[in-house]
């Protein structure tokens, strides 16, 4: 399944189409670079046969709205000045339901004003503003990043196998224009989009300008690109040499056996001025109903469709703005909440307005947590979300153990299970506070935990961290890694039991050695270290 996710979102990342023998539609993407403003049309289709009727009226009604279509239309002054509008093709279906309360037909109105946007939609009185923030990005940078896609453009030596030059073809846009255009074909089956796919990650994965490109982005992120560029460069390198592995590993036939099936088709007009006036894509993709039998559903086709429309190449393109009367900036709203009454009740811009009406969440670090101490994000992280709390006096104290009660219920919340209730037969299970024990049921129900061979639970007892791992690599579900070779210099002294889950543990990076590269399996896991591991598991989710 992971495979086919990397497959179909790198399939989308391909529409560049910057390929050896297609010249003419690059020679329309590098013309594209320099495109300041223009206006265009795009409708989304996506057609199904999921069965609806089983997943209730709501999502029926979803599914039927995007195989009608939905329209953007959008106007680009500039870089810095857009306006688009959203709207259905077909709104009858939904308009005055439930899913749009309303006699008037939904669209939204957006606009992009500098460092401002402005949206709002059909039964709203005013525009909702968010500040953007302004960017320093000049006229140099524009060029650079610029530079940096042609590169990446002129050394991509992949060839299509399916390209097909179908003639000059006059298109017809909704301004009344119209253009003579260069119909260029290209489709691609299962097997040959993932040809593609792999020799574009490994391409993208080698290119130079890379480094250049994330040093670049560094300046705009506040990211120190002296340290931090570098590690991050690694790890995208990384990330698409591996995604170009795990695609290349895929066997089209044996999966096509099994259900599956991708086709891709691409057409483009372009004009002799090398600029594309008319555009389609077509996504089929077929998936087996064994994909997801829990719910016994059948063979599912989806199609997506995407057709768009482009006029006004670099010539004057003019809108009129909200007035300034006309919008109610977020910042606004906390402080005159009955800025409110701008929105309808139901409108989808109201639950923004509300959420930015909300006073703003106050919030101080620990008081022994500083930004120098190792664990200072994954602890207040976990601060934020109420999985970790402190004392009365605004201390964490870090390097104090945490019995094994604690523990069960800072894991039972970081994995978000679901409360159980379950007899207990600990023979200590007196020992069990009010609060913890709905936590223990439940970690028991799970099959997190087993207690001791006497028969006790022990909550009271400081947690070790061999303990600790065997937990959490039972509530992850991970498959046991017992070939895995540790390196830790006390190795031999963890426990039969605990081993499995170390080795497992630590294949996929949950936990880390101690000074000296120790385990230290025996030894008390302190507050910060449990918190660390618990961030890292949130992280992989």
């Amino acid at each position: 399944m992971k495979k086919i996710a990397v497959l179909m979102l790198s399939l989308l990342l391909l529409l560049t189409g910057c390929v050896q023998n297609a010249g003419l539609l690059t020679d329309a993407i590098k013309q594209g670079l320099d495109n300041s403003s223009f206006e265009a049309s795009t409708t989304v289709r996506l057609d199904t046969n999921l069965p609806v009727e089983q997943m209730g009226s709501e999502m029926e009604a979803a599914l039927q709205l995007l195989k009608d279509g939905v329209i953007i239309k959008s106007q680009q002054k500039n870089d810095r000045e857009a306006h688009a509008t959203i709207l259905l093709q077909n709104p009858a279906g939904i308009t005055g339901t439930e899913f749009w309360p309303f006699e008037i037909d939904p669209a939204l109105d957006l606009y992009m004003d500098g460092g401002n946007l402005y949206v709002k939609s059909t039964v709203d009185d005013k525009f909702l503003g968010s500040s953007t923030g302004e960017t320093d990005i000049s006229e140099d940078d524009t060029e650079l990043l610029k530079e940096l896609v042609l590169d990446f453009i002129n050394q991509y030596q992949y060839v299509l196998p399916n390209v097909n030059n179908a003639g000059e073809e006059t298109v017809g846009l909704p301004d009344g224009s119209k253009e003579t255009a260069t119909h260029l074909q290209i489709t691609l089956d299962f097997q040959e989009a993932v040809n593609m796919t792999v020799y574009t990650l490994e391409n993208l994965s080698k290119f130079e300008g890379l480094e250049q490109l994330i040093t670049e982005f560094s300046k705009y992120s506040g990211m120190d690109d002296s340290e931090a560029a570098p590690d991050a460069l690694k790890e995208l390198t990384d990330s698409l040499a591996t995604a170009a592995q795990e695609v290349k590993a895929l066997n089209v036939e044996e999966l096509k056996a099994a259900g599956w099936n991708v086709e891709l088709a691409l057409d483009f007009w372009i004009t002799p001025e090398k600029q594309i006036a008319q555009d389609k894509f077509k996504l089929k993709v077929q998936v087996p109903g064994e994909f997801m039998p829990e719910y016994e559903l059948p063979a599912i086709d989806f199609t997506l469709d995407i057709s768009s429309q482009y006029w006004n190449h670099n010539q004057a393109v003019d809108y009129p703005v909200p007035a300034e009367d006309q919008i109610v900036m977020d910042d606004q709203l906390a402080e005159n909440p009955e800025l409110l009454d701008s929105f309808a009740e139901g409108s989808p811009i109201r639950m923004f307005a509300e959420l930015s009406a909300l006073p703003p969440m106050e919030y101080e670090d620990f008081a022994d947590v500083t930004e120098e101490h190792w664990a200072y994000e994954e602890i207040n992280t976990l601060k934020m979300m109420d999985i970790v709390q402190g004392y009365g006096d605004n201390t964490f104290k870090p390097n104090q153990s945490i019995t094994r009660a604690e523990f069960v219920k800072m894991t039972v919340d970081t994995l978000g299970l679901e409360a159980q209730t379950t007899e207990l037969n600990f023979t200590d299970k007196n020992e069990l506070r009010a609060w913890s024990e709905e936590y223990v049921q439940t970690a028991v129900k799970a099959g997190l935990i087993k207690g001791y061979d006497d028969g006790t639970f022990r909550p009271n007892q400081n947690i070790s961290r061999a303990e600790m791992v065997t937990i959490l690599v039972r509530g992850l579900e991970l498959e046991l890694e017992e070939e895995y070779q540790l390196s830790y210099a006390d190795k031999t002294e963890i426990h039969a039991w605990a081993l499995p889950y170390v080795k497992t543990a630590t294949a996929n990076q949950l936990v880390q050695g101690r000074s000296e590269n120790r385990f230290a399996p025996k030894e008390q896991a302190s507050r910060a270290e449990v918190t660390a591991v618990l961030y890292r598991i949130m992280m992989q989710e």
